[in-house]
């Protein structure tokens, strides 16, 4: 069994972060081991190190012992991946039931499905191109094109190193690109409204990625090009510490529901005000949850 390679899938796929998959590594070398001596080998405080453990007691991915002083450990590594993945399986066709409810009665032509990455990118452009206000939640470890370079040159350049860093939900053909590129630099230019959702370590990590690729100098010009655009006033870009299992992107008379899974991109479009309102709902119930992302972006 190669349990680094498993943990790495874990993290990449399944929104585990990197002290999650510190804590499982270390738990998994003994037979148990108490949070004291865990801060330590580990090196997490102890205080941020129950947050973690009790996230991981959650996901059944670590087990803890009745009473204290309570020790955590791991019952049997493979089958705990095995049920956490399964478990995580069971919400997704819990919630796709429940949108499928939501839709009875409406017309098919309401309903498009997405089968491929191309597909996402046509239904993500048309609702920037129909759409006054825009809300994106971001799917796991997917970094909004809002962020990206004013210059499509370098839009390019660094939409080429996040292809080469993860999967990418969307379209990475230049011709495509282009079109993506144009697509957001107008709806900039008719300030249109965008209200963005991004998890926190995803935001960190891409942060990282544009640093250490491209400079310092590179970097810097690109903090101030992003300060610049969202202090305008249109843009609101959110980072919130929650593992975000699909794309979200709600549009003035439209909503588009997207994951990625081995490279492939799935979902469906939806016209359905219900349906939409019900996702409009549970965006605004998460903003309480949230962070500025420039609060991240100026400690870089």
């Amino acid at each position: 069994m190669d349990r680094e390679r498993i943990l790495q899938k874990l993290k990449e796929d399944y929104g585990l972060k990197n002290k999650h998959v510190l804590i499982l590594r270390t738990v998994a070398q003994h037979t148990d081991i108490p949070a004291d001596k865990l801060s330590r080998v580990t090196d997490i405080p102890l205080g941020r190190l129950y947050t973690y453990l009790n996230e991981l007691c959650a996901m059944k991915l670590v087990y803890r012992t009745p009473r204290k002083p309570y020790r955590y450990y791991i019952e049997d590594f493979n089958h705990a991946v095995i049920d956490f993945m399964r478990h995580r399986m069971n919400k997704f066709i819990k919630a796709e039931g429940e949108v499928l409810e939501l839709m009875k009665g409406d017309a098919p032509e309401n309903i498009e499905l997405i089968k491929s990455k191309e597909d996402y990118t046509h239904a993500h452009i048309k609702l920037i191109s129909e759409s006054k206000n825009i809300r994106l939640s971001c799917f796991h470890r997917s970094f909004p094109f809002i962020l990206y370079p004013e210059k499509f040159e370098e839009f390019l350049d660094l939409r080429r190193a996040i292809a080469d860093f993860r999967p990418t939900i969307s379209f990475v053909d230049a011709d495509a690109l282009y079109i993506i590129f144009q697509t957001y630099r107008r709806a900039i230019e008719e300030q249109k409204k965008f209200d963005i959702i991004v998890e926190k370590w995803t935001l960190l990590d891409h942060i990282s990625l544009i640093k250490d690729t491209f400079g310092e100098s590179w970097f810097n010009k690109y903090v101030e090009q992003i300060t610049a655009l969202i202090n305008q006033g249109n843009i609101k870009v959110r980072a919130i510490e929650e593992y975000v299992p699909m794309q979200i992107d709600i549009g003035d008379n439209i909503l588009v529901l997207a994951l990625t899974h081995l490279n492939m991109s799935t979902g469906i479009v939806l016209r359905s005000p219900v349906v939409r309102e019900l996702y409009s709902t549970l965006f605004e119930q998460k903003l309480p949850r949230t962070k500025e992302f420039l609060e991240y972006l100026r400690v870089q």
